[in-house]
């Protein structure tokens, strides 16, 4: 969502009436009246389209959107948007994965001041899925396979996968939650002794 402001704090989309000029004017969506929650979004109608609505409805701190086009009448797509609100407040569930700001791995950096790095999402992760199916959630964290100073706080230092079953629901990067300027003259020389022995070490694993 670019404009959160637009639903916490000035709640535009859920206004129900609205006077200018002198003229009071009605929200075009009927659910603000009929479905507790509502806080919004967007009214449609043309020849081509039929009646359409985009809702929104928040609960327990779990926001869902339903999209219904094509309805025969105004009523119509009322009571289909709050039958597919109904249907996701009943059986899903939102669940924070990971918080914004925290670790979540320690990357290697070479020829810094620091060893390892705190790298994390830089926001609230939140992933929606069916109830009691939490467990089906499986995260992989792929990095940068050479990670070298200096590193910028919030530089990409690789990315984040999220599966529900076989189906990838969420990417995020994964930045660098703090600085790593370049080391000394002397980190500099062991950590690059050190990760050519790493590297030759690896590759005579591998052929043998």
């Amino acid at each position: 969502m670019d404009h959160p402001e637009f639903y916490e704090e000035n709640q535009w989309y859920a206004k129900k009436r609205l006077t200018f000029n002198g003229i009071k004017q009605y929200n075009r969506n009927r659910l603000l009246w009929r479905y507790p929650g509502t806080d919004g979004l967007k009214t449609g109608h043309t020849k081509e389209a039929g009646y359409c609505l985009v809702s929104s409805a928040k609960r327990d701190g779990m926001r869902l959107i339903s999209v219904v086009l094509g309805a025969p009448s105004d009523n119509a797509r009322t009571e289909d948007s709050q039958r597919l609100l109904t249907y996701g407040f009943r059986f899903f569930k939102t669940y924070k994965v990971y918080a914004g700001n925290e670790a979540i791995s320690h990357p290697r950096v070479w020829k810094g001041e620091k060893k390892t790095i705190p790298a994390g999402l830089s926001k609230d992760l939140f992933i929606t899925v069916p109830n009691g199916e939490y467990k089906q959630l499986k995260a992989t964290s792929v990095m940068n396979s050479s990670l070298e100073a200096p590193v910028k706080k919030g530089q990409a230092l690789g990315h984040l996968e999220i599966k529900y079953k076989d189906t990838i629901v969420a990417q995020r990067p994964i930045v660098a939650l703090a600085n790593d300027p370049e080391g000394g003259i002397w980190t500099r020389i062991t950590d690059t002794l050190t990760r050519s022995y790493h590297n030759w070490f690896h590759r005579a694993k591998q052929e043998g």
